[in-house]
This record gives C-alpha cells, sequence and structure tokens, in this order.
C-alpha cells in the first residue's frame, strides 16, 4: 500500500443503518445522511464505521480531500474513479451521468475495504 492522505471527518446524525465504507448522501436535513443507492446519488462522503439506525446515532464521514476506506462492489484497480452501487458500495464509473465520489488508491475485489481518496462528486462526461 502506498501513501494515502489523511481524513478529513465530519460528525453527522444517521437516518438510515449505514455499512462500514458506504458512500452516503444527504437524509432529511443537513445534519442527517443516509446511504447512496445509485450510481448518480450526490455523495457527500464515505463512511468512517458501521451505524445501526437509531434514536440520535452518529456517524463519521470522510469528505472530499481525503483518504478513507471504501467497501468494494466488484473488481476494482488502483486509479479508477469510483461511483455508489444500489448496494451502497462502490463500483466503477462507467456511464453517462455517473457521479464520482472517489479514486480508488489500491486494487480491491467485493467485499474488500480498501483505500480511496474522496473526491467531490462530479458527473461522467460523454469521453470519461
Amino acid at each position: 500500500m502506498g501513501a494515502i492522505s489523511q481524513p478529513r471527518v465530519e460528525t453527522y446524525k444517521v437516518g438510515a443503518t449505514i455499512a462500514k465504507g458506504q458512500p452516503v448522501k444527504k437524509g432529511s436535513t443537513d445534519r442527517y445522511v443516509i446511504p447512496c443507492t445509485a450510481n448518480t446519488d450526490l455523495a457527500i462522503g464515505i463512511a468512517k464505521s458501521a451505524v445501526t439506525l437509531g434514536t440520535d446515532e452518529l456517524v463519521e464521514v470522510c469528505i472530499s480531500g481525503g483518504g478513507a476506506l471504501g467497501l468494494a462492489g466488484e473488481t476494482i484497480a488502483a486509479g479508477e474513479c469510483l461511483v455508489p452501487k444500489a448496494d451502497g458500495s462502490l463500483e466503477k464509473a462507467n456511464a453517462l451521468g455517473d457521479t464520482h465520489i472517489a479514486k480508488a488508491m489500491e486494487d480491491a475485489v467485493v467485499g474488500d475495504l480498501f483505500w480511496v481518496e474522496v473526491i467531490s462528486g462530479h458527473a461522467v462526461a460523454a469521453d470519461k
């Protein structure tokens, strides 16, 4: 494993059960997050730990500009841009309109927690 940047972390309340390494998006209000479930979701970061939904539960979210452990939803190679998958894991960006949340910093296979660099979400252009 190469050098990984330190996480930039914000704390949010959870609006749904979240797994470690799942990309998350804004929930019902600005201070709540829920798991992303589509490659076009506007992810704000990646959950640093697993949290089961409960009264005022908190989750640390790694935000843009830092490293995080992401949950692989398929085989991924270092350097690939990643998007949320329907099951809440990460997959390679592969379609027009996909919204990036991270870049793989190492190779991974399904179910791995692997190092990613969290990036600001932006849609994949036609010439990706």
